[in-house]
């Protein structure tokens, strides 16, 4: 074989391993599209109600802490509205 021939065999295997490793690229981009996708409807909110209902319920406890400790009429105002939150975000935590 000629030197030309040699390099023509050579370059066109590397171009024909690099469409498939585009196209091997190209489908596992579609799955890992696919998972984000199911991340993002069915795992983020979850996460998000979960951090809500953690949030208020330790700003409650807090309250309640400052309650008993100053007996202050707005220690426990504050916590009973955080009570509220906290089952306000359970109920959207079962219907989810």
């Amino acid at each position: 074989m000629k030197l030309g021939t040699k390099i023509a065999v050579g370059f066109g295997a590397v171009l024909c391993l690099a469409v498939a490793l585009g196209g091997f690229g190209m489908l596992q981009m579609n799955a890992v599209k696919g998972d984000a996708q199911t991340l993002s409807r069915e795992y983020v909110p979850e996460v998000d109600l979960c951090n809500q209902v953690e949030r208020n319920t330790l700003l409650m406890m807090y309250a309640n802490r400052g309650y008993g400790l100053s007996e202050e009429n707005h220690f426990y105002e504050t916590g009973q509205e955080q009570k509220n939150e906290v089952e306000r975000y359970l109920e959207e935590c079962d219907a989810l």
